[in-house]
């Protein structure tokens, strides 16, 4: 079914944000809530507030669609100050075009796929040359609020359908940490303790000299973050890289594959490994290394799933230090007490978890899969909507 359209812009008033400053952003709920293209896009940012003038204030109900940064993101829901890279998107004439037909629109393929046509840039992405080239479909109002109410209750069926899901992989990461749990539970009883400087040596990162930059452009020395650390070892890491004149200034503090990381500011006590096929890596000044004295006493991994225990975390919150920024000492890591059983039982626990955390990783992986296909379905029935070929979609909640 075709409908007639129009440009968003005869249809709609749009409305950008304004950028009062940062002078003017606190943590402290001082002014009113400021939301940013970060807040909205998926991006892990905390809250800011401002107490700014000449503010673009936005309601819950209203439309909210981002331009700049992360171009194309709708949403709804939240109230405050906008920033320059979002608009507020309303229509003209409610007896033309519904705001809530106009918010399920804003997301289908046809417009976004409008604002990744007219988007320029590279590191910071810019969208509004697209306001002009989008088009809007208007049936008669009564298909529109049919459509909203289908729409609607699909959405809604969706949405119980991704709890679930969330629900689940909650679940299925505490299997692992319950295990966890359990097994050192056992050791914590069953073993006597050796601090850490028993076996062990403790060394600390470096930040890049003065003026230095990292970068993603690969190069023969990485460098990592504590932002890119995790708990446990992994396969991959989001690393940077240095150039050579850089690294030659930092060659002292480097991490091999026998070493065990531990984050020291920041997130502290975030541990783990880097991947048997990377060398040479740079260490961040916010983490230690632990640079063991003999393999014959301890499984770097044995090490590893210990600390990120609760017994272990426990261990490194009673050596971080809480007055003003939280910082662990490389001295007070070496204390640090390890319930230690021989070699060979090291290694079976090891192994255990190392299988258990392979068949999680799993089971999480295709969680997310199941997440993924019902946002996609989303589309699916967007794009059936403002086609005219919404039909019965019946979708089952799995357990």
């Amino acid at each position: 079914m075709t409908w007639p359209t129009k440009k968003l812009v005869d249809v709609c008033e749009l409305q950008r944000g304004s950028e009062p400053g940062s002078r003017t952003y606190n943590e402290k709920r001082e002014g009113i809530r400021f939301i940013r293209v970060a807040d909205v896009s998926k991006q892990r940012t905390s809250p800011i507030w401002t107490t700014g003038k000449n503010l673009v204030i936005c309601k819950k109900d209203d439309i909210l669609m981002t331009f700049d940064g992360s171009p194309g993101v709708v949403f709804r829901g939240i109230e405050g100050a906008i920033s320059s890279g979002i608009r507020i998107i309303k229509s003209k004439n409610n007896k033309e075009l519904l705001d809530d037909f106009l918010f399920y629109v804003l997301q289908t393929e046809s417009v976004q796929n409008t604002v990744k046509k007219y988007t320029i840039g590279v590191s910071i992405q810019h969208a509004s040359g697209s306001i002009l080239h989008i088009e809007i479909p208007l049936p008669p109002l009564k298909i529109q609020k049919r459509i909203v109410a289908r729409i609607e209750k699909l959405f809604e069926k969706i949405d119980k359908a991704k709890e679930l899901r969330q629900k689940a992989q909650e679940e299925t990461e505490q299997i692992f940490l319950s295990a966890l749990q359990g097994i050192f539970s056992k050791t914590e009883k069953k073993y006597p303790k050796k601090e850490i400087k028993d076996f062990a040596m403790v060394k600390g990162g470096k930040r890049l000299p003065k003026g230095a930059k990292f970068s993603d452009t690969e190069t023969e020395y990485p460098y990592i973050r504590v932002v890119d650390f995790e708990d446990f070892s992994v396969d991959t890491l989001n690393l940077k890289y240095i150039p050579k004149e850089t690294q030659q200034k930092i060659s002292r503090y480097i991490i091999s594959k026998d070493d065990v990381y531990i984050s020291i500011a920041g997130t502290i006590g975030l541990v783990g490994t880097i991947p048997d096929n990377l060398s040479g890596v740079n260490l961040t000044e916010n983490a230690a290394k632990i640079v063991f004295k003999d393999k014959r006493i301890i499984d770097k991994k044995y090490l590893v799933y210990y600390l990120a225990s609760s017994y272990g975390k426990i261990e490194v919150d009673k050596r971080t230090n809480k007055v003003g920024q939280p910082k662990l000492a490389l001295m007070r890591i070496e204390t640090i007490k390890i319930p230690l059983p021989p070699l060979s039982e090291q290694k079976k626990i090891v192994a255990y978890l190392d299988n258990l955390q392979e068949k999680v990783e799993k089971l999480k992986q295709l969680q997310q899969k199941q997440s993924e296909e019902l946002t996609e379905l989303k589309q699916s029935i967007l794009s059936k909507a403002f086609k005219g070929e919404l039909c019965q979609i019946h979708i089952r909640h799995r357990e």
